[in-house]
């Protein structure tokens, strides 16, 4: 929908200045922002990305920061991913009890674990979008897995030893 609705913000301002910007138009951005020709519906978030720093540049052509913008989006989803890993991390118990700077070098080091067995690769920041949300699932299964172990072995209040009756 965001496509799209770029899309019809730039024909808006193309119209108004007397250019067209139909189909033939619109691809040939694609293939310009892209290097190749792709269908929308093939796009992945990079392309997107790409491709909506193309269109900005048409609909304001002086709004540097919203054309810089959708080039830092990759770096902004992967960091937004990380943050969310590190959380789960934070709930998983990883690093508890120790201090502040050695707990985030161990939930880091995990970190870096899981995603060498998910993707083979060393570091976070060197993940594709799908690699990073893939990460992020097989943490979000681990503690929803870690949270039902617990609710399963809870014990239930009315046979709790502390209950005087």
């Amino acid at each position: 929908m965001l496509y799209f609705r770029e899309v019809g913000r730039a024909r808006d301002v193309l119209k108004a200045k007397g250019l067209p910007f139909g189909d033939v138009q619109r691809h040939a951005l694609h293939k310009r922002a892209l290097g190749v020709s792709k269908s929308s519906k093939d796009f992945t978030n990079g392309d997107l990305d790409k491709i909506l720093g193309a269109l900005r540049a048409i609909i304001d052509p002086g709004d540097l920061k919203a054309q810089l913008h959708a080039i830092d989006q990759p770096e902004l989803r992967s960091l937004g991913a990380r943050t969310a890993c590190m959380a789960i991390l934070v709930d998983l118990g990883i690093g508890k009890g120790e201090e502040i700077t050695r707990a985030e070098w161990l939930r880091g080091a995990y970190l870096d674990s899981i995603v060498k067995s998910v993707s083979g690769k060393l570091n976070f920041s060197d993940l594709t979008d799908r690699q990073a949300n893939h990460v992020l699932h097989n943490l979000r299964m681990r503690r929803l897995s870690k949270q039902q172990a617990a609710a399963k072995h809870k014990t239930p209040a009315i046979l709790d030893e502390s209950v005087p009756f």
